[in-house]
């Protein structure tokens, strides 16, 4: 706004007092409200040929062609108060009487150009104001949005610079945003239902409760943005950036997410029930609380996060990893997979109830008072893990690992232990009652 107020301050000066050199001072700055380095190239070059242009007027004794280019400005300009505006209304860029000014300008080219032919002038210097005149910014000056064009449901706003708009509540349904800035913008509560972000930037936007259910987002980066209680409830989100984000009680509930990065993210309430996850990490981030039943986990990773209370009822885990994380209190009832990793993680009290997870590996994982009641673990395991007064009853453990493990009052009540190790296992009271031990590995460390 401070350029477009500075040239309508040197239109209404050319205006009010018929300077000679309105038409230069005017090209000026609007070459300024344009911005830019080629914007800059083209003021030193017209700040050039109007010199010359003067002094070869002067020279040959001719009427100056551009005489009375600042008598059409005279019609008063329109103050723009942005303080009118409501959330997410953009303040025009220009208006009529500022347009009017600028077709003035290159209605009167032709007739500039032909006094200068009448005093042997060079009339190529016209050809680089006539140039800088077309620049895109300054044809859509004063000019109402076309169709589609203005933040609205249904609108392309690729390309479009957003940084930093109030666009709270606003209704952007279904809305086309590729390569669009969104940076810093304000979007809380706003609806973006089945909008297509592809390519966009919503660094450290504020998405506090959007609606962005069925949307696309596609390769675009949204690090550092404020999205607590956002809704993605069905949205597809591949190959994104959302390090730093605030997702606390977001909802992903039937989301896709493919080669996504939750980089120190917050999902702490999150719900994402029946979501898929390919090829995703978390890495030191937050999903305490966070609600994951039913999803579907294949190649992904949660790399040192605090994952307390969390639930995977239900959830497929295939050859998806718990590294050095924080478990304890989660349940996995009923999870299924294969080659599920919890290495080094804390598990205790967590379930593993009626789980599924044939050739899983807890190494190093603290179990103690976890519960694994009729679990099929298969070909597991569970080298130098703590299984302190973990429950295997009625487990499937045919080849199992429970070398070096500590099996301080550990149950095995009526569990299938069929070609199991425990080499080096060590603890005491540990209960086998009525377990298959049949060619089981026993020795004590």
């Amino acid at each position: 706004m401070a350029e477009f107020k500075a040239f309508q301050a040197v239109q209404q000066e050319a205006a009010n007092s018929n300077d000679p050199d309105g038409l230069a001072k005017t090209a000026d700055a609007a070459l300024k409200l344009v911005g830019g380095p080629e914007a800059e190239k083209q003021r030193a070059l017209l700040a050039e040929n109007f010199a010359t242009l003067k002094q070869k007027t002067a020279e040959n004794k001719v009427a100056d062609p551009t005489a009375g280019f600042t008598a059409s400005l005279n019609k008063p300009t329109p103050k723009v108060d942005v303080r009118s505006l409501k959330p997410g209304e953009a303040p025009a860029i220009g208006d009529k009487e500022s347009a009017g000014a600028i077709k003035e300008l290159k209605d009167k080219l032709p007739e500039i150009e032909q006094k200068m032919k009448e005093a042997n002038l060079p009339t190529e210097l016209l050809d680089r104001m006539r140039e800088s005149l077309e620049h895109p910014m300054l044809a859509g000056l004063g000019k109402e949005p076309e169709p589609g064009t203005a933040p609205a449901p249904g609108a392309d706003l690729s390309g479009m610079d957003l940084r930093r708009r109030d666009l709270r509540g606003a209704d952007l349904s279904g809305c086309l945003m590729v390569g669009t800035d969104l940076s810093d913008a304000n979007l809380e509560g706003a609806r973006l239902v089945g909008v297509t972000l592809t390519n966009a930037l919503l660094n450290k936007a504020n998405l506090r409760g959007a609606d962005l259910s069925e949307a696309k987002l596609t390769t675009s980066v949204l690090s550092g943005v404020d999205a607590a209680g956002i809704v993605l409830r069905g949205a597809m989100i591949d190959r994104c950036t959302l390090d730093g984000a605030n997702l606390r009680l977001a909802d992903l509930k039937a989301a896709k997410c493919n080669m996504v990065l939750f980089m120190s993210a917050d999902l702490s309430g999150a719900t994402a029930n029946g979501a898929n996850f390919f090829k995703c990490m978390w890495n030191e981030g937050k999903l305490e609380d966070a609600v994951f039943d039913g999803c579907d986990f294949d190649q992904s990773m949660v790399r040192c996060c605090s994952a307390l209370r969390a639930s995977f009822v239900t959830a497929k885990l295939r050859t998806t990893a718990f590294f050095e994380s924080e478990l304890s209190n989660a349940t996995f009832e009923r999870a299924s997979g294969e080659v599920a990793i919890f290495q080094g993680s804390k598990l205790e009290e967590v379930s593993f109830r009626d789980a599924d997870l044939f050739r899983s590996h807890f190494t190093e994982a603290e179990l103690s008072r976890s519960v694994f009641v009729s679990a099929d673990l298969r070909g597991s395991r569970f080298y130098r893990a703590s299984l302190v007064r973990a429950d295997f009853d009625s487990a499937n453990l045919l080849r199992a690992d429970f070398s070096r493990a500590n099996l301080e009052r550990t149950r095995f009540v009526k569990a299938n232990l069929y070609e199991a190790k425990f080499l080096q296992a060590f603890g005491s009271k540990a209960d086998f009652l009525d377990a298959n031990l049949k060619r089981a590995l026993l020795e004590r460390s």
